[in-house]
């Protein structure tokens, strides 16, 4: 076996993808329309850290928004509008961290649960990009 294949080797005695998807993803937002990056107040790019869908934190928020729904919908089924504000609380329970540079009604906005729920819920893509980033185990750290 070449080194090359090697590296390719993994022992499922010692993977742990959750604990891969609890180091965090970076994630770059970007202006979808421009296709660059958002700038913010410090003129770097506005990078926002959350972990991955397999982190045990993810997995444990989504399981009691599943409980808190079943409670509250019983039979009726969940409503798209309901669904999309669940997945927006997930996104902000698992926000690790962002760049201190985010404008917000001309201040920069600190990184707290409150914080990233009303700037998740806003129009700008940044909810999408992080959904698309949290559940794609591509862009988990490599150990």
């Amino acid at each position: 076996m070449s080194d090359k294949e090697k590296s390719n080797v993994i022992d499922f005695g010692t993977f742990d993808l959750a604990k891969e998807a609890a180091k965090g993803i970076d994630v770059v937002m970007m202006d979808e329309r421009t296709k660059q990056p958002f700038i913010g107040t410090d003129g770097k790019e506005i990078v926002i850290t959350i972990q991955g869908m397999d982190s045990d934190k993810w997995q444990d928020t989504a399981k009691a928004i599943g409980e808190r729904n079943t409670s509250k919908y019983k039979r009726r089924g969940v409503p798209g509008e309901v669904v999309e504000e669940n997945l927006k609380e997930v996104l902000a329970t698992v926000t690790m961290h962002w760049s201190k540079n985010i404008p917000f009604d001309g201040d920069v906005l600190a990184c707290t649960f409150d914080n990233c729920f009303k700037l998740y819920k806003l129009p700008n893509a940044f909810a999408e990009q992080l959904i698309a980033a949290g559940t794609s185990r591509a862009q988990l750290k490599k150990s």
